[in-house]
């Protein structure tokens, strides 16, 4: 088999994730309100209200968390250079983080959901807790199938 190029690619928020997120918080907050115009109020009705909107509420706080605190960074594959997760593929993953500067060498690169455009990515560092990013064909269209030939070769 042959080796994927190397490969060095931006990995930024996710647009989709954030659409999912926003629409997420949002339908609940539709929803009650559609309800309300068609609706007396009253007491009782007034804690059902409080039932759907404090979570929504909950949800969007913790929305932006997610959002605010998504990795960013490039992800690299490096054919030819071992690595401590290598198992054979002739290469090696590093990721490094743009608002630290920070370099870790990965044991490998899981993808946890394809869209063709935009994938949903599990980094495996040797050292600490697994990171999800985000990769999306609008960052590099040019080298896209680089990175997911990268994967696909790597992958077990």
């Amino acid at each position: 088999m042959r080796q994927p190029p190397q490969v060095d690619y931006l990995l930024d928020r996710c647009w989709p994730l954030a659409a999912f997120l926003v629409v997420g918080g949002l339908l609940p907050l539709a929803q009650i309100l559609l309800w309300w115009q068609s609706q007396t109020m009253s007491s009782d009705l007034r804690l059902l209200v409080g039932a759907v909107v404090v979570p929504a509420l909950v949800w969007s706080g913790w929305a932006w968390r997610v959002w605010s605190h998504w990795p960013t960074g490039r992800l690299r594959w490096v054919p030819g250079q071992a690595s401590p997760g290598d198992g054979g593929s002739g290469g090696c993953w590093r990721w490094r983080d743009l608002p630290t500067g920070e370099e870790c060498d990965l044991l490998g690169v899981d993808v946890a959901l394809d869209l063709q455009a935009h994938v949903l990515l599990r980094l495996k560092p040797v050292r600490g807790r697994a990171l999800w990013v985000s990769a999306s064909r609008t960052s590099d269209p040019g080298r896209w199938l680089d990175l997911r030939r990268a994967w696909t070769a790597t992958t077990d």
